[in-house]
């Protein structure tokens, strides 16, 4: 994949697509053909008249209703179902020690974990000192295998601000984990895993929301 589903920089997945035809791994016509999907879809959707009627204005008028308060309201509500509670299996390779002074927790946020990665190497590193380690995956679930020790996890799915904003209120205890595992996580967990944690009324919705 040269440049993911949702890559986090649209700058740099450009640049990657120009290499890769540049090199002759990506050919022209291939990403012609999916230009052409994307709009013919677009046009069964209507959306492509909605551009069109816009007129000169377009710009303003978009921005009048793509991202206005009701909208982000809804994504955070769409946003809130996706997290999903994980517990990794028990594994006592170390023998417990008196966690940190002035700390109850840490949060570690993963991004695509791999076994020899500085960032397993980092959390095995707070886990040693017996220190409650919570684990949020951000692009997928898979880097729950490389965390056993782990006290738990949260599957997050995305690394953008609404579904961050929904990590925090789920972990603050302001919003349930509803999710599932839309794919198996082996060995661990089958399709459709997901502890269900729930919520704690604290404050208000408006308050929430700030997060």
């Amino acid at each position: 994949m040269v440049a993911g589903e949702a890559p986090p920089s649209l700058s740099r997945a450009h640049q990657a697509v120009i290499r890769a035809v540049r090199v002759g791994e990506l050919d022209e016509a291939r990403i012609d053909r999916s230009v052409l999907r994307v709009l013919r879809l677009k046009q069964s959707l209507g959306l492509l008249d909605t551009v069109r009627g816009l007129g000169a204005g377009g710009g303003a008028a978009v921005g009048a209703v793509v991202g206005n308060p009701a909208h982000l309201t809804a994504a955070d509500r769409i946003a809130e179902r996706a997290p999903t509670g994980l517990a990794p299996p028990p594994r006592t390779s170390h023998a417990p020690r008196p966690p940190p002074r002035g700390h109850d927790a840490v949060l570690e946020c993963t991004y695509d974990l791999g076994a020899r990665s500085a960032q397993r190497a980092r959390v095995d590193r707070l886990t040693a000192t017996g220190v409650p380690v919570i684990a949020v995956t951000l692009r997928n679930p898979y880097d729950i295998v490389q965390l056993p020790d782990v006290t738990t996890s949260l599957a997050l799915h995305s690394w953008s601000d609404t579904e961050l904003r929904a990590a925090a209120r789920v972990l603050a205890g302001a919003a349930a984990a509803p999710g599932r595992l839309p794919v198996a996580v082996p060995p661990l967990f089958p399709l459709g895993h997901g502890l269900q944690y729930p919520s704690v009324l604290v404050g208000t919705g408006a308050e929430w929301r700030r997060i």
